[in-house]
């Protein structure tokens, strides 16, 4: 018999001292992506180090043996890891500590070279050892906020030090007979289940649906659901989320009736869309307990600033939020204002991938066999963040299904290698 789904929130939060005032006094008009001000908090230790002691069955250096390892003595480079890598020079090369350590000679590292991480094999084996106050206390944490700090970030030891993710409770619904658990804001779950809802209504599989209205509809659901996601998705300790008004019949056929059925809506969000990717993982055990989980660092590479004594290489989830006071993840402890009352160019950020979650107070919330893990770093973008739009990757298609494509619209673009 399958126990309920538990969630746990893993996201960092901002620096205390984050105001909407101090940016906005500074001409701020965003969090810059590759700034101190995108890195919030990391949260994937706490979240190891929580999970592992209330649910797991080895101690934690039994688990960080094979990463230390591989830090420690490196691993080979494979070509796509090598492509993605080259592509990512200008952003390495801004920081001379991350320069000195992934980009050495100027170039990044070919197939088949070994990339070692010494450093962090040492700042793991110190987790491994002393758990979470080894890198929320003490030197590592002491040499990030230096690092973030010393770049013009707000970031204080007692961010670090205040850090705990919290349990949640899954949010979820019904989909064709199965029941999708997802984790709630501040994460962007809820998009999807959106999603899903919508997508109940048609019957994909049947004859009157060919290749290319499945994917119109598909991309016309998701263009909704993101729209949605930037607009109102956020920490809920800072401004409320109605969950179930986004899960509502009401919700599910508005969005149903906005869908033209040959023809693309507008887009709503920014006209460049960014197709990221991130690392996710999914285990199930003999005994059939699953994990599901996400731990990235947002964008490749993210912030591109690198701790170079303790080999930490810091995320940018704090990219997605706002500078506007009143809006719902705006990076402030005061949220006063509906997100209705921003213009649509205020809005086309909203919520990112992962929503972000802002210095304060905490999410309570238990369940019991599954775990999903927001974001390590900050459930930042989660509020959504610029993927609202929607544009077509063309891999391999017949030129006629091309051509159905565009008939509908939309935008199309190559897709990657």
């Amino acid at each position: 018999m399958a126990g309920t789904p538990l969630a746990f929130n893993g996201s960092g939060r901002a620096p205390a001292g984050a105001k909407c005032e101090w940016y906005r006094e500074r001409n701020f008009n965003e969090i810059p992506e590759q700034s101190p001000h995108a890195v919030t908090v990391p949260g994937a230790i706490d979240a190891w180090c929580r999970l592992l002691a209330d649910h797991g069955t080895k101690d934690l250096y039994e688990v960080l043996m094979p990463a230390i390892r591989l830090a420690e003595h490196g691993f080979r480079v494979t070509p796509r890891v090598a492509y993605d890598w080259a592509r990512k020079v200008a952003r390495l090369s801004l920081d001379p500590d991350t320069a000195r350590q992934y980009i050495p000679d100027g170039n990044a590292p070919k197939p088949g070279d070994r990339f070692r991480q010494p450093q962090l094999a040492a700042t793991l084996r110190k987790i491994s050892r002393g758990g979470c106050a080894a890198f929320y206390e003490g030197e590592v944490a002491a040499e990030i906020v230096a690092k973030l700090r010393s770049l013009g970030g707000l970031h204080r030891p007692e961010d670090f030090a205040a850090h705990a993710g919290n349990y949640v409770k899954p949010i979820s619904a019904l989909y064709r007979g199965f029941e999708i658990y997802e984790c709630p804001p501040n994460g962007q779950g809820l998009a999807t289940l959106i999603m899903l809802r919508a997508l109940s209504g048609y019957d994909l599989s049947g004859p009157g649906y060919h290749e290319a209205d499945c994917i119109h509809l598909l991309a016309e659901v998701t263009k909704a659901a993101y729209g949605l996601r930037d607009l109102y998705f956020c920490d809920p300790e800072h401004h409320p989320v109605k969950v179930a008004d986004f899960r509502s019949d009401r919700q599910e056929e508005r969005i149903r009736q906005s869908i033209h059925p040959d023809a693309a809506l507008p887009e709503t969000g920014r006209p460049e869309i960014e197709h990221t990717d991130t690392v996710y993982v999914a285990v199930v055990d003999w005994d059939r307990n699953a994990v599901s989980l996400i731990n990235s660092l947002f964008s490749s590479f993210g912030s591109g600033l690198y701790a170079r004594k303790s080999g930490v290489l810091l995320h940018n989830c704090g990219h997605s939020f706002r500078v506007c006071p009143g809006h719902p993840n705006a990076i402030c402890t005061s949220n006063a204002a509906d997100a209705h009352d921003h213009s649509r160019d205020d809005a086309e950020r909203g919520a990112g991938r992962h929503a972000v979650r802002h210095h304060g107070r905490r999410l309570p919330g238990r369940g019991t066999s599954a775990f999903r893990i927001p974001d390590s770093r900050s459930r930042s973008r989660p509020a959504g963040g610029g993927r609202g739009s929607t544009l077509l990757r063309l891999r391999r298609r017949p030129s006629a299904r091309k051509d159905d494509l565009r008939r509908y619209r939309h935008g199309a673009c190559p897709a990657r290698p």
